[in-house]
């Protein structure tokens, strides 16, 4: 057991070196591998002796403990590379995972607010106030540049300029885009600045902050807009994630190149950007069932009332 650890370990520190992978992802990684190994421990079956079908019978146990497509899908890709990491460096001399396949995930349209939705929670926060200025310009930015909730949480003063009106991001695996600020957002971020600077003693790099200085966390950022959500009339569970829907789905529908999307979006693969062009098309389904009138929508509801 011991040995198979140290052999995840020395994975994890290789990828971590050379892969450029987040912290997240290692993190994520060290618990697939531990959760496999334990697996391959009960089935009294050392790491370097697997075959496919351990690794068979390993997705089909994740699926019956009732395991995600998403969840066991990056468990895959973390025993697959574990074992291209032990086919190159002679460790084995078959990659038992070489033939594993993703489970086929059903796609699912990303849930994002209308333009009137974004309006409303916009006029809640009072921007003459320190947390009232901080939570609109949260709202702002992350509606004008689409930034994941850990690029805002990490977001530095002097990431921003104002001059470009834009701001330098550091994505996923450590990549940096830039990311552009709206004249809305702009104000309420130079406005947010205002208060963020007059609190004593701060002396935090990041851009927000709580009323002590501190940066926001993660986990913090979705706090705030879970209750501006709450003292709203909106009925959805507003996220960080969904306002980058919304930023995406946006760009899309007002006829955004996908190629621009996902440089904006800072998207590896274009496949993820593609999502939108869906949402778009299933938003304008729905103005048609609504709207048009011999939709089914219209039809039903006349049989209905007749």
């Amino acid at each position: 057991m011991l040995r198979m650890r140290n052999m995840i370990e020395e994975y994890l520190t290789y990828i971590e070196a050379v892969k450029n992978l987040s912290s997240k992802t290692i993190s994520s990684y060290k618990e697939d591998l531990k959760l496999f190994t334990m697996f391959c421990s009960q089935e009294k079956i050392e790491l370097l002796h697997v075959q496919p079908e351990t690794i068979l019978h390993f997705i089909a146990w994740l699926t019956g403990k009732k395991y995600s497509c998403a969840s066991i899908n990056r468990m895959i890709s973390a025993i697959k590379g574990f074992y291209r990491y032990c086919l190159r460096f002679g460790k084995i001399s078959t990659n038992p995972a070489s033939d594993i396949e993703s489970l086929s995930q059903p796609r699912r349209l990303p849930k994002f607010l209308f333009e009137h939705e974004i309006e409303a929670l916009q006029k809640l926060p009072d921007s003459k106030t320190f947390i009232g200025s901080r939570n609109l310009a949260l709202l702002a930015v992350l509606f004008s540049t689409g930034c994941r909730v850990s690029e805002i949480a990490g977001m530095k003063i002097t990431d921003i300029n104002f001059q470009k009106h834009s701001i330098q991001v550091t994505g996923k695996g450590s990549k940096e885009r830039l990311v552009f600020l709206s004249p809305r957002a702009e104000e309420a971020l130079q406005n947010y600045l205002l208060f963020r600077n007059a609190i004593p003693n701060v002396s935090s790099q990041y851009v927000f902050v709580n009323n002590r200085g501190k940066a926001l966390t993660q986990r913090g950022i979705a706090y705030i807009l879970d209750m501006l959500q709450q003292n709203s009339k909106i009925n959805k569970h507003v996220t960080p994630h969904m306002l980058r829907h919304s930023f995406a789905t946006k760009l899309v529908s007002n006829g955004a190149d996908i190629r621009s999307v996902q440089a904006m979006l800072g998207h590896e693969n274009i496949s993820t950007t593609q999502i939108y062009t869906h949402v778009d098309l299933e938003r304008l389904r729905n103005v048609y069932k609504d709207a048009h009138p011999h939709s089914l929508r219209k039809n039903k509801t006349m049989e209905e009332q007749s």
